[in-house]
């Protein structure tokens, strides 16, 4: 099984350096994959005091990940952008205008 991880991890390694595509994000579903993999398996442990122990860390530390992921994507987002560009992303048609090229703007307004 060692060898199926360490060939999965080597592709997503490998598929992060692809254009377009954020390492960050595989990180964040390598450790949140850790998180969950300690909180399911955790029921196939027979001695309480090791399901305990494992079941709890993999929900407190999945909740603390999931809690923190979204204080930062939604907390604190808007907060980091200046004036001009916080008012550049309030009209999205113009930003992708500006940003992009050869984007035709398909917006109702």
């Amino acid at each position: 099984q060692i060898k199926g991880i360490l060939c999965h991890l080597s592709l997503i390694t490998l598929c992060s350096f692809v254009p377009l595509v954020d390492w960050s994000s595989h990180l964040g579903g390598f450790i949140s994959g850790i998180f969950l993999g300690l909180l399911l398996f955790s029921f196939s442990i027979k001695r309480k005091l090791w399901l305990g122990l494992y079941g709890f860390s993999g929900f407190f530390f999945s909740l603390m990940y999931i809690f923190i992921t979204l204080q930062y994507l939604y907390g604190r987002s808007m907060d980091r952008l200046d004036d001009e560009e916080r008012d550049s992303l309030t009209d999205l048609c113009a930003f992708y205008k500006e940003s992009l090229e050869n984007y035709d703007c398909q917006c109702s307004a």
